[in-house]
Order: C-alpha cells, then structure tokens, then sequence
C-alpha cells in the first residue's frame, strides 16, 4: 500500500466512521457539490459504506486533472493529458450518478440544491466540496 492509497482509505474510514450506525443500510440521497478529489472520494466511500445509499456529484466538468503527478508533466515525464480522470469508474463499479452543470443556489430548509440548467435536486445529506 503506497502513501496515496493509505490517505484515501483514512478518509473513508474516517467518512464511514461519522455515518450513525443506524443509518448503515438505510436508503437516502446524498448530494455532493464538486466532483475533485474530495468529492468524489467521499462519493465512493458512502457507497461502499452504504450501497443502498442514493449518491450524486454536481459537477461542472466532465473530467477532473488530478493534482498528484503534475510535476511529472513539468519534468516531461507525464503529457498533461494523462493527468485527466474520468468519472466514468465511479459511475460504472460504484453507481453514483452525477449531474455535470453548475449550482446555482441551494436551500437548506427545502433541502433542494439548484444549477444553472434549472435542474432541481432534493438532498438528505449534502457535501459541499468545491
């Protein structure tokens, strides 16, 4: 296990350990504004944790450049083209849906996120990780 994979798994166990023990199992709609690292690390452990769990990422793009191996590209060693990531893993092993648009606003009364291509979406939870 290498540095980066011991960081990811801390974070979801640290993420997995702050879900109440009665919530394991339990159906509801997580929604997690930004799709970087942090959001989309936090959406794969909650379904991990909970597959039963409703996971969607808003995010404005449809890939993120990941920051770790970017010295790589100023070495020449790594094209910058390699430093992008899909989310199509996540979708595809995980089934955590995402909404590529932008928020707009967000009401946490209504529990309702709002983006800019006027999509509505009611949340349990909600991760803002920009």
């Amino acid at each position: 296990m290498n540095r980066r994979e011991f960081l990811r798994l801390g974070a979801g166990l640290a993420l997995a350990s702050a879900l109440p023990a009665r919530a394991a199992g339990r159906a509801g709609h997580v929604v997690i504004i930004g799709g970087g690292v942090g959001g989309a690390t936090a959406a794969k452990y909650l379904k991990l944790t909970n597959p039963a769990l409703r996971v969607t990422v808003i995010e404005a793009n449809r890939t993120y450049i990941r920051g770790y191996g970017s010295s790589e590209v100023v070495t020449g060693h790594v094209a910058m083209d390699d430093l992008n990531v899909s989310y199509d893993a996540l979708k595809s092993r995980y089934g955590i849906e995402f909404v590529f648009d932008t928020v707009v606003g967000f009401d946490p009364d209504k529990k309702q996120v709002r983006t800019a291509g006027r999509q509505t979406l009611a949340y349990d939870k909600l991760i803002v990780s920009p």
